[in-house]
């Protein structure tokens, strides 16, 4: 009996609203798996969370890996879960679902033509697949091994049947085998399709007004992981000839070429065949490297996804749209970026010279712990806010609530608090005052809930030791009037007062907002050794740079951070306060112009004190916002009030002694593997001419600053139930560290930036956005009124010597002449 093939749009119809049970019951994927929380991957079994599910699952089947790039609707998770092709997932689902004969129907074998057959008598499909891998075992290098399976990319024809397979296998000694699988009158062999061979992803392809070309079926499944259709060729970087374009005609096309020399040659030969196969298709480029500096040689889109993981899809669609620049289509030579004519006869324009202003990372929210995920959505949608604003504060409140309580083992011996030091700068009139009541509120409650508590036993102690105090008064005065006997019996009754001082027991304070050094080492001492630093405004950094003193005094601040012991020492004070290990934890809200102005304070850089600093610096959305105000819901709020109040309940743990001894944290397998490479990464990045060379000592803290982040986001989910940090919470820093090392890096650059480079890239800006072919100085006069005729000029000059602007010849004319520069056409393509 002949086995009936399904039309894919009457099932997926059909599929609406079953696909949970479809993937559990056709693809096994357990059933928990399918919530849109992370787990780890079904396909490629990596991680802990790096598989997740749609929010619409049920109704299209859509599920996506971070690590293998496994995505697309549930007929592509089912070809890639099950190893078949895309008319094999069809008819399993109608199977499934009942429909027509397929119920009792047995699965046929698709050929390459599409026409229905009984299965090939030849080899079958698996003993293909095992032939190729042993024969690439044959060859490989002692030691050096391949997974059983394959990763494989199916490539289909117009009508859904399969034309071939591209199987891949990752080597143990990091590199790839490639083979190509096909059918003919013998069944499956190792051999490529025959020509023209079929775009990857055809169907799709078909339907898109907008198609991505890359160089590889990984790249393409990295680029659909950003919401957009992609394809390749089949066969590598010189297939472009054997592959069928016209399915590419009428449409706009942006090739993704890879960071290599073959890459370039690639997009060479797919520009020559759309020209001639889809000659009515508009062709664009789109480089990478044009948005990630840093990628390496041979990087791809994959690279690009794998680097930047986690950001949204909307990050990386932005990123593109300003990498993409317009090609001339030719079929007879090298395709060229098409660009503006260059003003006043001049075709030798140098190549732009960057300003260096690092691109920052964007946080996705979405990773983040479930306690505080929705409250940073809600108060960042709420007043209009980047959610990086929010994230940084509901850090410090937690770090508030936790140091001296809880300390993080990342290796035997190697102990970390879990005190942070974060600031957030942005611009005025960002509402920073807003973002932060929202999300200090929990620790602002319990501290006065606390006091309020305390105080009548504060006011008793107060009474007692006001007593006492009088009391050794008049026995000093006795004494000093006293002659003979008197005087030895008196001296033993003030001896006794002075062994029995009554403590006062101060009311316990949590925050502080405005305290001077000294002040804080009083604080402390009051408090457990521990106290939070925490302000909507920078004044802060004037307080550490000596707002009431001479100058800074750095020395509680520098060792708050990791708990050293201090000393200090006061005039009019008989006992030194002395503090066996302090901690503070700061998080302050600051405009670029304080963060400048600390920055170029040579104490404050020269000592440590910034490198102590997790910064956060998203771009400004004043000038974008609705200015329409959004609502939080109430049970999110609570939700994030009760995780926050629950960890300020803990008590700090004492030993036999009466000192703090905290709960220890230790890290699982998995999170101690990503966090030793996190480490590494920084390690390399400290390098010589590496991003982070310039401010190595930043760079140096940083992998433990990113163990204490993971070690407050675990007590926010688990609390006390868990003392095992698990590789979920690890991944979630990362996330949030590298978010935090770009922004970083525009920060320490914004402390000691040349005010004439503000001013060029202001300029550059302006020219990009009203496309402006030339201008004078007294142009770039009218761009911000805060720019004067120095500071014009200084920004012109920069801008000549980056290759952004040229003079032009002055037009002989009465009056003052108005000197003009020509804008290189190559600015309006950045």
């Amino acid at each position: 009996m002949l086995h009936q093939n399904y039309d894919l749009e009457t099932v997926k119809q059909a599929a609406r609203g079953h696909w949970i049970s479809i993937h559990v019951h056709i693809a096994s994927i357990p059933e928990d798996y399918l919530d849109g929380a992370g787990h780890p991957c079904v396909v490629c079994g990596e991680g802990t969370d790096r598989f997740n599910a749609a929010k619409d699952v049920d109704d299209t089947g859509a599920c996506f890996c971070r690590q293998c790039h496994m995505g697309g609707d549930g007929f592509n998770v089912l070809q890639k879960v099950n190893f078949c092709d895309l008319q094999t997932a069809v008819n399993d689902v109608a199977k499934f679902l009942g429909i027509g004969s397929a119920a009792d129907a047995p699965p046929s074998t698709p050929t390459g033509n599409g026409e229905q057959t009984k299965a090939q008598p030849g080899r079958a499909y698996h003993d293909a697949v095992r032939a190729a891998a042993a024969a690439i075992r044959s060859k490989l290098p002692a030691g050096v091994t391949i997974p059983d399976e394959p990763i494989t990319y199916h490539y289909q024809n117009s009508d859904g049947s399969v034309a071939g397979v591209i199987m891949r296998w990752d080597r143990s000694d990091g590199e790839k085998e490639i083979r190509p699988l096909s059918e003919s009158s013998n069944g499956w062999v190792a051999k490529a399709m025959s020509a023209p061979r079929p775009l990857y992803r055809l169907q799709a392809v078909t339907q898109a007004e907008i198609v991505y070309i890359c160089e590889g079926e990984k790249a393409v499944e990295a680029v659909e992981s950003f919401g957009l259709v992609a394809t390749t060729s089949a066969g590598g970087s010189n297939s472009a000839a054997q592959t069928d374009w016209s399915a590419l005609d009428g449409k706009i096309v942006v090739i993704l070429p890879d960071n290599d020399q073959p890459g370039e040659k690639y997009l060479t030969k797919v520009v020559e065949q759309i020209a001639k196969q889809a000659p009515s298709a508009t062709t664009k480029v789109a480089r990478i490297k044009d948005v990630w500096p840093e990628i390496p040689d041979k990087g791809d889109a994959a690279d690009w996804s794998e680097h930047f993981c986690g950001q949204s899809g909307e990050w990386f669609r932005q990123q593109l749209e300003t990498a993409v620049k317009a090609l001339t289509v030719v079929s007879d030579a090298a395709p060229k970026v098409s660009t503006p004519s260059v003003p006043r006869d001049s075709d030798d324009w140098p190549d732009l010279i960057p300003f260096d202003d690092p691109d920052r990372v964007r946080l996705n929210p979405d990773v983040l712990p479930v306690s505080i995920r929705d409250m940073v959505k809600q108060v960042s949608e709420h007043t209009e806010t980047p959610p990086e604003m929010a994230t940084m504060v509901a850090l410090g409140a937690t770090a508030t609530a936790t140091m001296r309580k809880f300390e993080v083992e990342i290796e035997p011996g190697f102990r970390q608090p879990t005190n942070l030091y974060l600031c957030v700068v942005m611009p005025p009139g960002n509402r920073k005052s807003a973002v932060f009541r929202q999300m200090i509120d929990p620790v602002n409650e319990h501290e006065n809930a606390i006091r309020q508590a305390a105080e009548s036993e504060f006011r008793r102690s107060s009474a007692d030791h006001e007593i006492w105090e009088r009391q050794c008064a008049d026995l000093k005065t006795k004494i000093s009037k006293a002659v003979g006997d008197d005087i030895l019996e008196m001296r033993r009754e003030l001896d006794h007062l002075l062994s029995n001082t009554p403590e006062v027991i101060h009311k316990p304070q949590l925050l502080s907002d405005d305290a001077t050094p000294e002040s804080v080492c009083s604080l402390l001492g009051d408090n457990q050794e521990r106290l939070g630093i925490a302000s909507a405004e920078p004044e802060v950094f004037d307080l550490i740079l000596g707002r009431y003193s001479k100058g800074p005094n750095l020395g509680m601040w520098l060792k708050g951070h990791d708990g050293d012991r201090h000393t200090e020492n006061r005039r009019h004070r008989p006992e030194p306060i002395v503090l066996n290990s302090p901690l503070l934890s700061l998080t302050i809200m600051a405009q670029p112009e304080a963060i400048q102005t600390a920055g170029g304070h040579r104490v404050m850089r020269g000592r440590g004190m910034l490198d102590r600093f997790l910064f956060a610096y998203p771009p400004s959305p004043v000038g974008s916002r609705s200015c329409v105000a959004g609502t939080i819901d109430h049970q999110i709020q609570q939700l994030y009030r009760d995780r926050m109040t629950t960890l300020l309940k803990v008590s700090i743990p004492v030993d036999g002694y009466g000192d703090p001894k905290p709960r220890v944290l230790t890290l699982s397998g998995d999170a101690h593997s990503s966090w030793k490479a996190e480490q590494i990464r920084i390690e390399r990045l400290m390098a010589d001419s590496e991003s982070l060379s310039s401010i190595a000592g930043w760079g140096s803290k940083f992998a433990a600053q990113v163990a204490r982040m993971a070690a407050n986001l675990h007590l926010l989910e688990h609390g006390l139930r868990q003392s095992v940090i698990q590789d979920v919470s690890m991944q979630q820093a990362i996330h949030i560290g590298r978010m935090i090392e770009s922004h970083t890096r525009a920060v320490f650059q914004t402390m000691g930036q040349d005010p004439s480079k503000v001013t060029a890239q202001k300029v550059a800006r302006h020219i990009v956005k009203d496309a402006v072919p030339e201008l004078s100085r007294r142009d770039v006069m009218r761009i911000d009124r805060t720019i004067d005729v120095t500071d014009a000029q200084a920004a012109i000059e920069l801008m000549v010597e980056h290759g952004y602007l040229a003079p032009l010849q002055s037009e002989k004319r009465r009056g003052r002449p108005s000197d003009r520069y020509a804008v290189n056409p190559a600015v309006l393509n950045t």
